[in-house]
């Protein structure tokens, strides 16, 4: 957070290196859903995540409209 806050130039060819190859970022956010999964079963049951997940897909939904 440091690094973007003081010198946002220098922070660039490390997210351009991870954004711009998909198979890099596609392992990243799927290590990174598998995570933040984890912590979710840990306070919350299966129902209720997937409820959530309906909720939010139409909120987004709406916002398309």
């Amino acid at each position: 957070m440091i690094v973007i806050l003081t010198n946002r130039k220098r922070w660039w060819p490390i997210t351009k290196s991870v954004y711009g190859n998909p198979a890099i970022s596609g392992v990243i956010f799927f290590i990174l859903a598998a995570v933040v999964l984890f912590y979710l079963l840990q306070e919350l049951t299966i129902v209720q995540i997937i409820a959530t997940a309906a909720f939010v897909s139409l909120l987004m939904g709406l916002g398309f409209m």
